[in-house]
């Protein structure tokens, strides 16, 4: 309880104070380096989560620290420190992971929110570490889930019945709409069409009578 005390006040004053304290708090966990306590820390918790055969971390410290991991992504400066201790990867762990448990739901929702954040600064570590598949493969086994529990089938709100359900008299409306609009969008004699024909060669012109 103490730790988990103690993460959530430095998460308080990197939220109230922002920049003047975020450099401070960054030299101290060592989280702009790869064996710095703060990332050691997180990969320990990761591990543990992930693993069967290892004893997780208290609820209340782990949520702890994915919030503070949160806090501190939302600023250049923890953004680029979590990106140079090379967090993507274990981050990128917890969303693979597959657990039954509903607790682990909530790590993963702040998992995908502190990516989110790093990505935008380094896209080159999402890529290589396979991040766009990794967040495939859990949205369809979240989907899967999904079905599982409200199976359904999407129908839309409207639907037309068919032809031969139709009494004789709606069927013949709608032929004659359908006239109506064929002859409507039918254009009419053109004015050439309308001349008189020519007269014949041979036909003697008036006024004259025959030789």
């Amino acid at each position: 309880d103490i730790k988990a005390a103690s993460l959530r006040t430095l998460t308080s004053i990197v939220h109230l104070e922002r920049t003047p304290k975020l450099s401070s708090i960054i030299d101290c966990t060592g989280t702009a380096s790869y064996h710095g306590f703060l990332p050691v820390l997180v990969r320990n918790c990761i591990q543990a989560m992930i693993d069967p055969s290892m004893e997780p971390y208290p609820h209340q410290f782990a949520t702890a620290l994915f919030s503070f991991l949160y806090h501190l992504a939302s600023y250049d400066a923890g953004g680029e420190a979590l990106v140079s201790c090379g967090m993507m990867e274990a981050l990128l762990k917890v969303i693979k992971f597959l657990g039954d448990e509903q607790d682990q739901i909530t790590f993963v929702t702040r998992a995908v929110r502190v990516v989110d954040l790093i990505t935008n600064l380094d896209m080159a570590a999402f890529q290589s570490h396979s991040g766009l598949s990794i967040f495939i493969y859990r949205l369809e086994h979240e989907v899967d889930l999904c079905r599982r529990e409200c199976p359904f089938v999407i129908k839309p709100k409207v639907q037309r019945p068919p032809a031969a359900a139709l009494p004789e008299g709606e069927e013949m409306e709608t032929d004659m709409e359908v006239t109506d609009v064929a002859m409507e969008s039918s254009p009419g004699p053109s004015a050439e069409s309308r001349q008189d024909p020519p007269p014949p060669a041979n036909a003697a012109a008036p006024g004259t009578s025959a030789a």
